[in-house]
């Protein structure tokens, strides 16, 4: 994997900053964007899930003959 010059720059600029390590902040940037996917992804499935359980009171009952 490699990783752009100027985005280096940038993690090592903000590490003297922070005075953090690099790879410390390259750890938290991470873990910040992988909690906000894994949030993303179970709200996109929970929305799906509702559309393929939620009906209307006439969608259940269309085509039932009591």
């Amino acid at each position: 994997m490699q990783v752009d010059e100027a985005i280096t720059k940038k993690i090592e600029a903000l590490a003297l900053l922070t005075h953090k390590t690099p790879e410390a902040i390259l750890h938290e940037a991470l873990d910040g964007y992988m909690e906000t996917q894994q949030k993303k992804l179970m709200e996109d499935e929970l929305v799906r899930r509702q559309k393929e359980t939620t009906l209307s009171y006439d969608e259940f009952w269309d085509g039932v003959d009591l």
